[in-house]
């Protein structure tokens, strides 16, 4: 685009659908890959699998997802060289689902009960963020270029999921299903801070550009 602006945007349109995810579960948190339980047991006379073998939304579909970068770069002044980008980013939220423990293993979370997307879905969300690049010129061919990224920089704190397990064990009921958050704290408290948008945070780096010198023969 003119007048030092450039722009970079897409928009993504898709469905995931189907009743087996991949090698890693991580709708109930079972971080073993390629050991997901979901073909472990057929459904029996019991119906202990609930909709498990039935087609439906994937916890990761996601429909939209819209991102917009526009770009700025002074050309004059002490700050010329300066390269501003803002960077909008607004996704529809992702299918909530009961989940339930299995009978016989009596984790929590094996069994998509009344069908996956069940309980709706997640908000959705949208954060700015922000990457500065000021490149300072040593030579012809070599320059330091100091970046910073900013991201959410309104430091939102929505609500992206909720604790989707109905019960802790088989039989034991979860007096905390459909609270915010992600499901069952860890020790680190990953699964409770994966259930919010992540807050404002920085880094800072400086890289050394150099050409390589050529020679013709």
């Amino acid at each position: 685009m003119s007048h030092n602006w450039s722009l970079l945007a897409n928009w993504r349109i898709a469905r995931l659908i189907g009743n087996f995810e991949g090698a890693f579960r991580n709708d109930n948190g079972q971080n073993d890959p390629g050991i997901s339980s979901l073909y472990d047991l057929t459904p029996g006379l019991l119906g202990t699998l609930g909709y498990q073998l039935v087609p439906g939304v994937l916890n990761a579909d996601r429909k939209h997802v819209v991102n917009i970068y526009p770009t700025y770069i002074f050309d004059k002044g002490i700050l010329k060289g300066l390269v501003v980008t803002p960077g909008v980013k607004v996704q529809t939220g992702v299918p909530l689902t009961t989940l339930a423990a299995q009978e016989d293993y009596g984790n929590f979370g094996e069994v998509p009960l009344f069908g996956r997307g069940d309980l709706g879905r997640a908000p959705v969300t949208g954060t700015v963020d922000v990457h500065l690049d000021y490149p300072w010129r040593i030579s012809e061919s070599k320059s330091l270029h100091f970046e910073i990224d900013m991201l959410n920089i309104a430091n939102t704190k929505r609500n992206l999921l909720i604790n989707q397990y109905v019960d802790l064990s088989f039989g034991v009921l979860n007096k905390d299903f459909m609270a915010p958050g992600a499901g069952q704290a860890n020790a680190e408290g990953q699964n409770l801070i994966e259930g919010f948008v992540e807050p404002f945070s920085a880094r800072f780096h400086v890289s050394f550009n150099f050409q390589p010198l050529c020679f013709q023969i």
